[in-house]
């Protein structure tokens, strides 16, 4: 499972490296590490309520876990 978002220009987070060096600068994590981290959480727990938040990465936390619910719930 590879998870991304979609900025405002329509390129993919994970790989734009001036909004991962803007992001890194202000929170201290890049899209990817966040993104990796939260993977790695729901892989480990089984349950996107039992993801914890990443440090920096708020909004992107919670978006995970949102769209990890649904993606559980309409695989079953």
């Amino acid at each position: 499972m590879t998870y991304n978002e979609v900025n405002k220009d329509g390129q993919l987070k994970r790989d734009d490296q001036q909004y991962a060096e803007n992001m890194k600068a202000k929170s201290g994590v890049t899209p990817k590490e966040a993104f990796e981290k939260l993977e790695q959480q729901l892989i480990e727990k089984q349950d996107p309520d039992k993801v914890d938040t990443v440090t920096g990465a708020t909004h992107t936390s919670q978006t995970f876990k949102e769209l990890a619910a649904e993606a559980l719930k309409s695989a079953k």
